[in-house]
């Protein structure tokens, strides 16, 4: 249930106040003089934009897809360790993690008693994933600011668009509320 709330505040708040933020960015003033003749396929891409172009939208939809999968792997197995051991003793038969607790979620998203458990580490794991793909949202939405352009040749985004910076912010302020609101105290330590 907490990160269903996670995610309905992700969808219906936050992604919409950065969008909103993200309107106010200023138009290019030569965008119009670099457009291509339409329906020009030699004038439409550049040599190197073309996989330029595929390689940012697969780098942006990639990012925060796998970086959340990955932070439930190790966040699960960490909390198990720290607040459900007696759950990977009896269910999983793992009674060597004290000595090895800085690679033991390796060995305990391997048990297939997982499948069953619903406890709080679950939820706690949950929590921390919505929370990581909410916050890689915000940062990937400062490389929508300047369209195809590589962000390193333009200014940073703090001049670019004030309205965006003060939304990422506030948006950035929303996670940290919903983490200490969802998160237990210890999970934090």
């Amino acid at each position: 249930l907490i990160p269903g709330v996670g995610t309905a505040l992700h969808l219906f708040i936050v992604v919409p106040i950065i969008a909103i933020g993200m309107g106010f960015t200023k138009s290019d003033e030569e965008a119009m003089t670099i457009v291509p003749i339409k329906n020009e396929s030699a004038v439409t891409f550049d040599e190197d934009e073309r996989l330029r172009l595929f390689l940012y939208s697969l780098l942006k939809a990639l990012l925060p897809a796998a970086l959340s999968q990955v932070m439930y792997l190790i966040s699960i197995g960490s909390l198990l360790i720290e607040f459900d051991s007696l759950f990977l003793l009896e269910k999983c038969n793992l009674s060597y993690i004290d000595q090895e607790r800085h690679t033991a979620w390796v060995h305990v998203i391997r048990c297939s008693a997982l499948n069953a458990y619903s406890g709080p580490a679950a939820t706690q794991a949950g929590c921390l994933v919505v929370a990581l793909h909410m916050l890689c949202i915000i940062a990937l939405s400062a490389t929508f600011l300047f369209g195809s352009t590589p962000i390193y040749n333009k200014p940073i985004p703090l001049t670019k668009n004030t309205v965006w910076v003060g939304t990422s912010l506030f948006s950035t302020s929303i996670l940290l509320v919903y983490l200490s609101l969802t998160l237990e105290i210890d999970a934090l330590k």
